[in-house]
């Protein structure tokens, strides 16, 4: 078994060596409460662009870049990403609007979390670095998290209710 294994990995490693690469991956729709997941091993210099729309009445929150360094395996240098508004679905034709700023990770710095409260609509997150690792690869984790956005209807029960408890100490205050 462990033979397999050496034999996969070192296969992966001599096919995608000095590559520079790129990927589009889709998580879909983040249409419940709840994180989308994406990792990749990587070899050489690489931008992933992973694309996801966040559907009505939810609100992405946060954004985790990891960079796994497993000693001089896995090694990952130069890791940023970057969070796109994407109005018709379509990467790179003109309409991309970039939100937030550029966030740097790599094996010395761990995982970096960044939020960015975005509404309903597409996205698409930009990954970038280099694979330093044996045979030139390295490996990254991306988590985006989405939570319920609450109804106009919960902020008026919550006043109403506020109202309510005023009036009633108000009024044990007259009496």
């Amino acid at each position: 078994m462990k033979s397999i294994v050496s034999g996969l990995f070192l296969t992966a490693a001599v096919g995608a060596m000095g590559l520079a690469q790129g990927s589009t991956y889709d998580w879909g729709v983040h249409n419940s409460p709840g994180a989308e997941i994406s990792g990749n091993i990587i070899a050489g210099a690489f931008t992933d662009d992973i694309k996801f729309s966040v559907g009505s009445g939810f609100d992405m929150t946060a954004a985790v870049a990891v960079a796994n360094n497993n000693g001089a395996v896995m090694q990952l240098d130069n890791g940023s990403f970057g969070l796109f508004s994407n109005p018709d679905g379509i990467i790179g034709n003109g309409d991309d609007v970039q939100v937030g700023g550029w966030w740097n990770f790599d094996g010395t710095t761990g995982a970096i979390q960044r939020f960015a409260s975005i509404s309903a609509g597409n996205y698409y997150y930009e990954v970038s670095g280099v694979g330093t690792g044996v045979g030139g690869m390295g490996l990254y984790v991306l988590t985006s998290t989405v939570n319920a956005v609450p109804e106009p209807d919960s902020y008026a029960m919550l006043f109403a209710g506020l109202a309510m408890l005023g009036a009633l100490a108000r009024r044990r205050k007259q009496h």
